[in-house]
């Protein structure tokens, strides 16, 4: 997302493992509503210490990291929309 404005729900300032998990747990709770994350990245939160282990030494490739996947269209494939700040 690359619009300010944005309207969301629920906003969850980070895109960590923290942050993502709380967005899951949303949804596996009953959440439908719009939930906003927000951080640095690009990308949907991954999993940090992977990254620097398998991803760098090319074991795993980026998808396989990710905690949330990039939404391909299908309604609430993600549990969440994220931006970076």
């Amino acid at each position: 997302m690359n619009s300010t404005n944005h309207h969301a729900d629920v906003v969850i300032v980070g895109t960590g493992h923290g942050g993502a998990q709380a967005a899951i747990a949303l949804r596996q709770h009953g959440h439908e509503g719009a939930i906003l994350m927000i951080g640095r990245d690009n990308a949907p939160p991954y999993e940090r210490p992977p990254l620097s282990k398998e991803y760098l030494a090319g074991d795993k490739g980026f998808e396989r990291i990710m905690i949330v996947r990039r939404n391909s269209g299908r309604k609430r494939a993600s549990p969440c929309d994220w931006a970076r700040r």
